[in-house]
């Protein structure tokens, strides 16, 4: 089941708790993320984009083949950094990294969205996702239903296994 929306006779799929957002590394166009972006924090997403690009360019055993991301329902409190990465691994492969984090939003500009609407409007899901960030360390991406980030959002703070986390669902990746 993909969810969907019509915009001006355009549709488009977008993530939503418990259903798998598809994601083809292979068929983003590069040429989408080329021009900066005068706004500070659509470059700074377009710049990770590129980064990530530049990933599946390196390593295409690992980054190109279709992957889907999922964002659980959320039905806990708290966890640690280590249960959401056990959490990721029982309901799919793995908890997502930078690189698939930032394909993605590259996936989602590609379907449609705007650029305005991932980085300067208040997320659409409810809760933070746990990403795996560079150097070993998990971040928190996007908004929540307690603040108003975006859905490009990083947290600047570096968590560790055994940190508590509150208002937070790991982003999940599954290969089918």
């Amino acid at each position: 089941m993909k969810v969907t929306l019509q915009v001006d006779g355009v549709e488009m799929t977008f993530p939503k708790e418990e259903v798998p957002f598809e994601v083809n590394p292979i068929a983003i166009k590069r040429s989408c993320f080329q021009m900066k972006r005068k706004d500070s924090k659509q470059e700074a997403m377009r710049q990770i984009i590129l980064e990530a690009i530049g990933e599946v360019q390196k390593n295409p055993a690992r980054y190109g083949k279709t992957f889907w991301t999922l964002l659980p329902e959320k039905t806990w409190v708290t966890k640690t950094v280590s249960e959401f990465i056990k959490l990721a691994k029982e309901r799919g492969d793995h908890l997502a990294n930078w690189v698939e984090q930032a394909l993605e939003w590259a996936q989602r500009i590609q379907n449609g969205e705007t650029w305005k609407a991932i980085c300067n409007e208040p997320d659409t899901v409810k809760w933070y996702r746990l990403v795996m960030w560079k150097y070993g360390y998990c971040r928190l991406v996007g908004g929540s239903l307690y603040l108003n980030h975006s859905a490009c959002y990083i947290q600047h703070y570096d968590y560790t296994t055994g940190i508590d986390i509150y208002h937070t669902v790991p982003l999940i990746v599954l290969y089918k």
